[in-house]
């Protein structure tokens, strides 16, 4: 009786360790996604063009809008957004983008780099 209370024991130890060792890698895109929910407001660098002052909405659901520019120069896009390997992916009307991004000032403070060119953008949180 001793000897199968020891094993049931010894097998519910190793039960306990190997499932421990289990992790949601969706837990952390998780926690570093809701950074970025809400609206954005601030400027757009794109190259051959200029700054131009934009909106971008990061919605929960992993969706996207940007709007802004004043003029003839006037933009608007939406589409999918999420982080993988510590980037920034956008899916939307002009293709998949990535871009790396550095918060500051408390997570109220975003800039956004693209990884192809000098596009950019600044923003604050509303």
């Amino acid at each position: 009786m001793r000897k199968q209370l020891m094993i049931v024991g010894i097998i519910a130890i190793l039960l306990i360790v190997g499932l421990s060792g289990c992790t949601n890698t969706n837990t952390n895109n998780g926690r570093e996604n809701n950074k970025f929910f809400g609206t954005w407001i601030g400027s757009e660098t794109i190259p051959n063009v200029g700054l131009i002052n934009i909106r971008m909405t990061f919605m929960s659901n992993g969706t996207f809008n940007i709007c802004g520019g004043e003029g003839i120069i006037k933009t608007y896009a939406s589409g999918y957004w999420d982080i993988k390997d510590g980037l920034l992916i956008i899916n939307g009307e002009y293709g998949k983008r990535t871009y790396s991004y550095l918060f500051s000032n408390n997570y109220k403070s975003l800039i956004i780099t693209s990884t192809k060119d000098t596009e950019k953008f600044v923003l604050t949180k509303q």
